[in-house]
């Protein structure tokens, strides 16, 4: 069980990275020059990148509504959005991001929703998260000036391995017989006995709910619908911060310049990419945003896409405790 210390420590730990950026920015960034542009900020377009910040974590979280249909026990929004913010907070202060999907197992099992079941919701929003960005920047390289980057390149094979890989799980588990799994399990004894057929009898739970899925049509198109917005608004907020700082240049091309930051920050070893997020978007925007805005409009996009609902992730687990409903 997640003690309210460690979480007040983790939120503590997460402002304080926050006031530090803040202050970097501050330093660093904040010249003459910077004042002229930030009296030409564009409200609008500032409004418009908090907006999409939120209707990300609205569709992500419809994204887990959506998948629940499959399995006939519809996971409510609020329950799903807080599910999504949890994940976010844990992922940001747990080392590797580990702390993240045990718990929202845990929280989804007070809904009478078995870890097989609950894995499935989020397997199926992590594989709709790793290709609709491959498909996003597949689209963006030809507005893009280095697709020949070996990085690049490392980084295409290895998400489109990854992909392949999660569609090859699936048609094993398919095809795989029920009764093998469980003549696996028979071979262990003494303790690793009760975990393995735990884990073996959640896995067939999984296996069992890949055919309903695929037959629940209204569970497949909104799934692919609202994942499509989801990762579509996350990818919007540079282009209207970029906007919103009275820089000119072409919408598709900072469009496909945020595409390449968040794929190639997709799977940072730092929890919640602190760090290499910003060292990722400071190299690759460089070129495009003067040095006196570019702390600013890097600092202003990782608190709408992630701090925000880091914090308000944290404060969900908060008050989850003080009501004691795990």
């Amino acid at each position: 069980m997640i003690e309210k210390k460690k979480v007040r420590k983790g939120l503590q730990i997460l402002f304080s990275i926050f006031v530090i950026s803040s202050f970097l920015v501050i330093l660093f960034s904040l010249k003459k020059e910077s004042f002229v542009y930030i009296r030409k900020i564009k409200l609008f377009y500032l409004f418009l990148s908090f907006l999409s910040g939120v209707l990300y974590a609205i569709f992500a979280s419809l994204t887990f509504v959506s998948a629940s249909l499959s399995f006939n026990k519809r996971i409510p929004f609020w329950f799903a959005f807080e599910i999504l913010l949890s994940g976010y907070f844990l992922a940001s202060t747990t080392p590797f991001g580990s702390g993240g999907l045990p718990y929202q197992l845990f929280l989804l099992s007070r809904k009478n929703i078995k870890p097989g079941e609950g894995s499935f919701a989020l397997y199926v929003f992590g594989f709709l998260k790793y290709l609709y960005l491959f498909i996003f920047l597949i689209f963006s390289l030809k507005y893009l000036e280095i697709p020949k980057n070996p990085y690049v390149k490392a980084s295409i094979f290895y998400i489109l391995f990854l992909l392949i890989l999660m569609i090859v799980i699936v048609l094993i588990l398919l095809f795989i017989p029920s009764n093998y799994l469980k003549k696996f399990s028979s071979k262990f004894k003494g303790r690793f006995l009760k975990v393995i057929s735990f884990l073996i009898d959640e896995i067939i739970r999984f296996k069992k709910i890949i055919p309903l899925f695929f037959k629940n049509l209204k569970s497949i198109i909104l799934s692919l619908i609202f994942a499509f917005l989801s990762f579509l608004f996350l990818l919007l907020i540079i282009p209207f911060l970029y906007f919103g700082l009275s820089l000119t240049e072409n919408f598709f091309k900072i469009f496909a310049l945020s595409s390449l930051i968040y794929f190639l920050v997709l799977f940072s070893p730092s929890p919640g990419a602190i760090g290499v997020a910003e060292g990722v978007s400071a190299l690759i925007l460089s070129k495009y945003v003067p040095v006196y805005l570019l702390p600013f409009l890097i600092f202003i996009w990782r608190f709408f896409s992630f701090y925000l609902l880091a914090f308000t992730g944290g404060f969900f687990i908060l008050w989850r405790i003080s009501k004691w409903k795990f």
